[in-house]
């Protein structure tokens, strides 16, 4: 078989017999180990072929070999070889969140750096927690230390690029967690060690990063140039993917400029293209959905919001980041005559975001005000408290289930 072209597959049958076969000889130990070596070796350049390449080759590349990582990594792990499966896990880590494999990849990811030791290159313990914060950075509070340790690393390491990406990684969660201030001083030490020989991939989620940034500032329109030039890049290196999810940053920005219309359009224009587009993941398809669903509400079509939800949330539910559009669909809740059930999943907004220490962007900072402000009206304060305090204890399962109802 040659990589990245002609593919050849046994049957199922076929395989089992192989297997049977190699257990019988004793040969397959050594036919996993120079499986999994391979595809460490093979991975070793990915991270910086995807930031260096055209994102269609790199996909054409890296994408169709997930299978035979899981393979190489299973046994990897199983056999106990930790530095085969510390190099793969951290080579093959751009695969997770590319394909929307969030859950498995933070555990592969975990299962890796567990089995750091005093022998562990640096440059892979490096890569191993970039990756790993990169698939939780929707849960800053855990985020923010992975991206610390990796930026150390590469910073310890003299690796000014790696110590850039990083940084810029960990500057977006610092804003999340409304830390600005140091998240515009990480952001400036990352384009100062990135401005001179930055990749454009890593030049693209600087843009977009500090565009986020400048979102939670108030400065909106800075944050919309941004997400244009971070755009521009994308689209100029081929990263459908990347571009996709800039048209939905584009659109959030015009919806918390208050032009409910345009960001209306764009958000279903933007489903369109995720609905067409072959590189597009569950998760932000679930993401644009679910911003529908907001302005819908905002608008007061609850009906159509309501439809938008339910297909959104399992999207995002699958890893666990159902939680950042609580205060959207609570407030189509509280709007459609349900308070108490809106109550309950207000609590339970608030409560994940105070566990995650994160902070609420515009757009689901004004719906949680307008949210608080119906229930006040429409409650007792004692009633309210008491359903707050027990949306508070709600799984997300749960919290999803009454948001959906009709």
């Amino acid at each position: 078989m040659k990589i990245g072209e002609t593919r050849y597959r046994l049957l199922e049958t076929i395989r089992a017999y192989a297997r049977e076969k190699l257990v019988e000889t004793g040969e397959l130990d050594a036919i996993g180990r120079r499986h999994a070596r391979f595809f460490r070796d093979f991975f070793e350049s990915a991270l910086d072929d995807r930031l260096r390449k055209a994102a269609v080759a790199w996909r054409a590349k890296y994408v169709p070999e997930l299978d035979n990582v899981r393979v190489a990594l299973d046994w990897a792990f199983d056999a106990g070889d930790s530095a085969t499966s510390v190099a793969l896990a951290g080579g093959a880590g751009e695969l997770w969140g590319m394909l929307g494999l969030f859950g498995e990849g933070v555990r592969r990811l975990e299962n890796a750096i567990d089995r750091i030791d005093e022998h562990t290159p640096a440059p892979q313990q490096a890569r191993l927690w970039l990756w790993l914060g990169r698939l939780i950075d929707e849960t800053p509070a855990q985020a923010c230390p992975a991206f610390e340790r990796a930026a150390d690393l590469y910073d310890r390491l003299g690796d000014a690029a790696g110590h850039g990406h990083a940084l810029v990684r960990l500057g977006r969660v610092l804003a999340f967690m409304g830390r600005l201030q140091e998240a515009e001083r990480t952001l400036s030490k990352a384009y100062s060690l990135l401005k001179d020989a930055a990749p454009p991939r890593v030049l693209s989620l600087y843009f977009a990063h500090v565009a986020f940034f400048k979102t939670f500032s108030g400065d909106l329109a800075a944050a919309r140039v941004n997400y244009e030039q971070a755009l521009e890049l994308d689209r100029r290196a081929g990263d459908e993917f990347g571009a996709l999810a800039i048209i939905g940053n584009l659109a959030n920005v015009t919806w918390a400029l208050g032009d409910l219309d345009a960001a209306l359009a764009a958000t279903r224009e933007q489903i369109v293209l995720l609905r067409r587009s072959e590189v597009s993941t569950r998760r932000l398809l679930g993401y644009a959905l679910l911003n529908l669903a907001g302005i819908l509400t905002e608008r007061g079509d609850l009906g159509d919001a309501l439809g938008a939800a339910k297909e959104g949330l399992p999207l995002v539910k699958e890893d666990g980041s159902a939680w950042i559009f609580g205060d959207h669909v609570a407030l189509r809740t509280a709007l459609a005559g349900r308070l108490r059930d809106a109550a309950r999943i207000a609590g339970y907004a608030d409560a994940a975001w105070a566990a995650k220490k994160a902070t609420r962007q515009p757009n689901e900072g004004r719906a949680r005000d307008r949210l608080h402000a119906v229930l006040r009206e429409k409650l007792l304060p004692d009633e309210l408290d008491r359903l707050l305090a027990e949306g508070a204890r709600l799984s997300e399962d749960d919290a999803c289930r009454l948001a959906l109802e009709d």
